[in-house]
């Protein structure tokens, strides 16, 4: 049965990553190099000199230099693609098992004929069509509910179960509405001004119970799609917890360019980590399970002894362990860093964020408190000119540039900046605190020309009068 939950093992994994300190990270040569002689054994491959670097440029440089041996590369890709396609096989296999169960014909049986007993009871007392539409909402919702709860009863599962839930919704409801449209459809010319009860049991049996069977193709297809992404759902939880510290966002800028290579070749790590989840989650019943995670499970490792990427050569493999990476603590765990590189490999080789978006270091490596807002006026791209903007913030860019006031009302100003340094006109808001003279500054909508419509703008369309200014 196909595990709708990471096994404990599986979730180690995510554990054993997500604790990893990014920012200050623990390398041991020693451990990553008896992973890869154990994913090589794995393999059936020949043993290799593990050659550690701790420069992206070293690394690259010596990858590059280096004689790639086509048969090797070969036979390793090859290697590998077998275990994978196997493990895959197999936890495909325990989906199929897990779907075939759900779409057995007692289930399909079991929710067909509580949709048919509802609706039956829906259009029992209607002396006419038009009664049986005026209830049909209620009744709709009903046959829907029964049906789900029939389907579940005859597999013995649970609405809360996720898989089998989703495969409901994904595959038998789009049925479900099928056949109910086709039902009604039928039975609204059946009944035509006559009795309504005559035609009823004729027109539903004919056109609901076909109409579902003739979609069930439909909607084994869709629960099987579900099933097999329920597989992938465990690499995938593997994958978040690896780009949820920063991975992704550091390979992406460390590799960015022309370095397709690189880039190639860090991602290889990110999948042999989901490889390593797939194993242990969904191949428990394979013959090859002990395989497939002697081959993947040696990765966890390496990452947790600090690799970040690697090349195989003919004579040996080239090892890049991890940067230093400083990460917002935000909920999106951003690469971001005040003054300094937030992806660091060495003193002359680091990589600036702010908030997640990489820029050059004559703004990266000054703290933003002295970013000044005349570079605005001089930075061509526009996106480096919305991060200027965020670190210097509207207060400083209104006094620096000065901006031109258009309006003002009380204690408000609104402004505008004269320099040409986003997509559109930048008006703002300025707000003058009575008792303190404290300045805020907020940005608004270039078509509002008077504070008060500013003002308006801010607080969701009520007006100034309707509230006290003073504080």
């Amino acid at each position: 049965m196909l595990p709708t939950d990471l096994l404990p093992k599986a979730q180690q994994i995510i554990d054993r990553l997500s604790a990893i300190d990014y920012e200050n990270p623990q390398i041991c040569e020693q451990r990553i190099r008896d992973a890869f002689s154990r994913h090589l054994i794995a393999l059936n491959q020949r043993d290799r000199f593990i050659e550690i670097y701790h420069s992206l440029f070293d690394a690259f440089d010596v990858a590059w230099e280096s004689t790639f041996d086509a048969e090797w590369k070969a036979a390793i890709e090859a290697a590998e693609k077998a275990v994978s396609d196997a493990a895959f096989e197999a936890a495909s296999q325990a989906a199929s098992d897990a779907t075939n169960n759900f779409m057995s014909d007692v289930a399909m049986e079991a929710a067909r004929q509580a949709a048919f007993d509802v609706a039956s009871a829906a259009a029992s007392d209607a002396p006419h069509f038009g009664a049986v539409k005026a209830a049909w909402s209620s009744a709709f919702e009903t046959a829907e509910k029964a049906a789900s709860d029939a389907a579940f009863r005859a597999v013995n599962k649970t609405a809360s179960d996720r898989l089998w839930n989703a495969a409901w919704n994904d595959g038998f409801k789009v049925v479900f509405y099928k056949a109910w449209d086709d039902a009604t459809d039928a039975v609204k010319k059946a009944a035509n001004g006559a009795a309504l009860r005559t035609g009823w049991d004729e027109a539903w049996n004919a056109t609901f119970r076909a109409g579902w069977k003739a979609w069930s193709d439909y909607a084994s297809d869709r629960a099987f799609k579900y099933a097999l992404e329920a597989v992938s759902h465990t690499s995938l939880s593997a994958y978040i917890a690896v780009r949820d510290r920063a991975r992704n966002a550091a390979i992406e800028a460390a590799f960015d360019g022309d370095w397709n290579v690189v880039r190639g070749t860090a991602k290889e790590t990110e999948c042999a980590i989901e490889m390593a989840v797939r194993s242990v989650n969904c191949t428990t019943s394979s013959p090859q399970h002990d395989r497939f995670c002697a081959v993947w499970m040696p990765f966890v490792d390496a990452i947790e002894a600090g690799l970040f990427c690697f090349w195989v050569t003919t004579t040996k493999v080239i090892v890049l362990t991890l940067p230093v990476m400083r990460i917002e603590d935000d909920g999106l765990h951003q690469l971001h860093a005040d003054g300094k590189p937030a992806v660091q490999w060495s003193d002359w080789e680091g990589y600036y964020f702010w908030h997640g978006t990489e820029i050059p270091q004559k703004y990266g490596a000054v703290l933003s408190r002295e970013w000044r807002s005349q570079w605005l006026l001089e930075e061509p791209n526009a996106e480096l000119r919305r991060v200027l903007i965020q670190g210097i913030g509207y207060d400083r860019i209104v006094q620096e540039l000065e901006a031109v006031e258009l309006d003002a009302w009380r204690e408000y100003s609104l402004l505008k900046i004269q320099a040409d340094i986003d997509d559109e006109p930048i008006h703002l808001l300025k707000m003058t605190c009575p008792s303190t003279n404290h300045i805020h500054v907020l940005r608004v909508p270039p078509n509002l020309t008077s504070a008060r419509e500013a003002i308006r703008w801010i607080n969701w369309d009520v007006d100034p009068e309707n509230f006290a200014v003073e504080t």
